[in-house]
């Protein structure tokens, strides 16, 4: 549950077009050309003709991973653009997949005013985790790879 919320985080967040091509808009399960089909058609095309085109020169476009008027404000619109099959990462984007265990609680997110006060619980729990520091941890230049 604290990594739905968590996640929730990504309603301020951006990444770019590096990001997403391969694993998202070009290159799906390695196969040249392939889209994710868990992403909603019409914003693929978006991403693909006017954010992402498939040339080198955009892989430091700006991607919001909420939508661009809600990109500023901790808000539960996050969750409600999961529903429509829009959350720009897979690691998103899986939180309501087909099957996934957690759907039910987007579902709830999106649908209440129950992330407002939940999320800054969850945060305060993150806080209380021991942190690795010095030569003991590292803080990641990149989310997804080790330094």
């Amino acid at each position: 549950m604290d990594m739905v919320l968590l996640l929730g985080a990504h309603t301020v967040g951006v990444t770019h077009c590096s990001a997403i091509k391969s694993s998202r808009l070009y290159s799906y399960g390695g196969k040249a050309g392939a889209t994710d089909p868990s992403l909603d058609p019409y914003y693929a095309f978006v991403y693909k003709n006017d954010v992402c085109p498939n040339k080198p020169s955009s892989d430091g476009n700006v991607v919001f991973l909420d939508d661009q008027w809600s990109a500023l404000k901790v808000d539960k619109s996050f969750y409600k653009m999961l529903q429509k099959r829009r959350g720009v990462l897979s690691v998103d984007q899986n939180l309501y997949g087909h099957g996934a265990p957690t759907r039910w609680m987007v579902d709830m997110l999106a649908n209440t005013d129950n992330f407002s006060w939940l999320f800054p619980k969850a945060l305060v729990k993150l806080s209380e985790v021991n942190v690795l520091t010095g030569t003991h941890g590292e803080i990641r230049k990149v989310c997804n790879k080790f330094n």
